[in-house]
């Protein structure tokens, strides 16, 4: 347990000082690990969130119409667009900045992650 917390003396400091990344509409990341409905992904309620049901949705009324897009539509689509953008540039920063910053203070603290159990054979019941 070299560098781990134990529950006598609680999380270590560096772990304390961590602030965990929680996905909310306001940061954009309700769109991670959201499955989209064909069973992947973790977490969320499958649907990937507010943004991608309104891409969804402008995508059916586009795709059904016999006509050009409407003003509303073109002004949906450029808001949508935007806002997919600037949760890819948040995105982006997690992986180049966070990330690595994370590993690094968690290596100064000598804290990894745990090796684990192997994994057991599979046996049939009764067998």
């Amino acid at each position: 347990m070299h560098g781990r917390h134990s529950s006598v003396t609680g999380p270590s400091p560096a772990l304390r000082r961590l602030d965990p990344v929680q996905p909310s509409p306001d940061n954009g990341l309700d769109l991670v690990g959201a499955g989209g409905g064909r069973g992947g992904g973790g977490g969320g309620d499958g649907t990937g969130g507010p943004l991608r049901n309104r891409i969804r949705s402008l995508k059916g009324e586009l795709i059904g119409s016999q006509s050009v897009p409407t003003a509303i539509q073109v002004t949906q689509l450029d808001g949508s667009l935007k806002e997919l953008n600037d949760f890819v540039a948040q995105l982006n920063t997690a992986i180049a900045t966070t990330m690595p910053n994370l590993y690094k203070q968690l290596a100064d603290n000598n804290i990894g992650p745990g090796i684990g159990e192997p994994i057991k054979p599979i046996k049939l019941v009764g067998r």
